[in-house]
């Protein structure tokens, strides 16, 4: 039997939390992804959602109504939603015009200057 085409980790890192996720995001996933979400954006602490999509190699439009949520959710509060997209990942956004509503952001290599290890 073959494992879920995709993973997750998430980090709290004081009042922020960081989901990773990775593989293919698709209408499999969805209802998964939305708990994820949903669960992170309930913490009262919470003041910066990031979402680390660098390793999703596909993504469909029930996945994109999930970030929409994230962001309906976000979007009155104080708090701040930042994707960083993988190469496919934000493709769709800028062509489905999304791109606009999130603060979309590159994560920094491991081996970059100045990044702490």
């Amino acid at each position: 039997m073959q494992g879920p085409a995709w993973q997750h980790t998430i980090n709290h890192l004081g009042t922020a939390s960081v989901i990773t996720l990775a593989g293919e995001l698709d209408f499999a996933a969805d209802g998964d992804v939305r708990q994820l979400l949903d669960a992170e954006l309930q913490q009262p602490s919470l003041t910066d959602l990031r979402i680390d999509m660098t390793r999703v190699t596909f993504i469909d439009s029930t996945m994109l109504g999930t970030l929409v949520h994230a962001y309906n959710a976000i979007d009155d509060t104080d708090r701040q939603l930042t994707i960083s997209p993988s190469p496919v990942v934000r493709r769709i956004l800028e062509i489905t015009g999304l791109s606009h509503l999130f603060n979309v952001a590159d994560v920094d290599p491991p081996d970059a200057p100045g990044r702490a290890s």
